[in-house]
């Protein structure tokens, strides 16, 4: 320590820089418990995203298994339409050539 020639200074110097050093003290601590809330709040945010995108993964794996569910349903009405389609065509090509046999086009020249 500086020497200071002033009786009373010097008396009060070791007070100053104790109080200095507490008041340092006091604002590490603060900081540091500040930094403790901070990532504190910041876990627990993150937590919560951590949740929510849990939640909207599970939902959208939910409606991906729908839609494919849905999907294969459609698809095997549509081949079923598509094979009635050519039954119809069928039936239809077989009566176009009764009529045209029973009216007389149908045979050769």
């Amino acid at each position: 320590m500086p020497q200071v020639h002033n009786p009373k200074i010097s008396a009060a110097a070791p007070y100053v820089v104790a109080g200095r050093i507490s008041l340092a003290s006091h604002l590490l601590e603060s900081t540091l418990a500040t930094r403790r809330r901070v990532t504190s709040l910041n876990e627990r945010e993150t937590s919560k995203l951590l949740s929510v995108m849990r939640k909207l993964d599970k939902t959208a794996k939910l409606h991906e298994t729908r839609l494919d569910r849905d999907m294969e349903v459609y698809r095997n009405k549509l081949e079923t339409l598509e094979r009635d389609m050519e039954a119809y065509r069928n039936r239809l090509e077989t009566l176009d050539g009764k009529v045209q046999q029973s009216v007389g086009m149908g045979e050769p020249d």
